[in-house]
């Protein structure tokens, strides 16, 4: 048992820095491929739902939201799969939008904030000032920013890989 869970320990470590490795070093194809593995996942779930309901007899007696979900989940998955791309291109913008409005209303907060006399209202006004900066930045260029994004969090795996395969050499008797 303590064998089997060394084992299990290391390739959980060693897959994490191979993940982490592709998702740093290609962040535009790793994205894509994530993508288009949803897609295939929605399609799935949506295919397989709406042929069990088709098996269970009359399709238009069926629970109209479940039939909703099957139809809605295999379009969706469909779309995905053959645009991944701009879900890619869609999903950072659609980011940069809501941090940007965030950043707004935070900096209208500390406006009042500071109308009050309130105490604090320069550190809220920096933080606004923050996310404001950081909507923008996502806007002007959201592929790169996703790219970036990806990078990061294979550069958190291949740390946590090797720190892991580390640990386990240095902590076995």
């Amino acid at each position: 048992m303590a064998n089997k869970m060394k084992l299990d320990n290391a390739t959980t470590a060693l897959v994490l820095t191979v993940i982490g490795c592709v998702l740093f070093i290609m962040p535009g194809i790793a994205l894509k491929t994530l993508i288009r593995l949803i897609g295939i996942l929605l399609v799935l779930v949506g295919g397989l739902r709406l042929a069990g309901l088709y098996k269970e007899g009359d399709l238009a007696a069926a629970d109209k939201k479940q039939t909703c979900f099957a139809v809605c989940s295999t379009v969706a998955g469909a779309a995905i799969m053959l645009f991944p791309k701009l879900l890619v291109t869609l999903f950072p913008i659609l980011a940069g939008v809501f941090i940007l409005l965030h950043g707004i209303t935070e900096l209208k907060k500390a406006f009042d904030a500071r109308k009050r006399g309130a105490s604090g209202w320069q550190s809220a006004l920096i933080i606004a000032v923050i996310t404001v900066a950081s909507g923008i930045l996502i806007l002007i260029n959201p592929v790169s920013t996703t790219k970036a994004l990806v990078r990061i969090i294979g550069a958190i795996l291949i740390w946590c890989g090797l720190t892991g395969l580390w640990t386990k050499t240095k902590t076995e008797f």
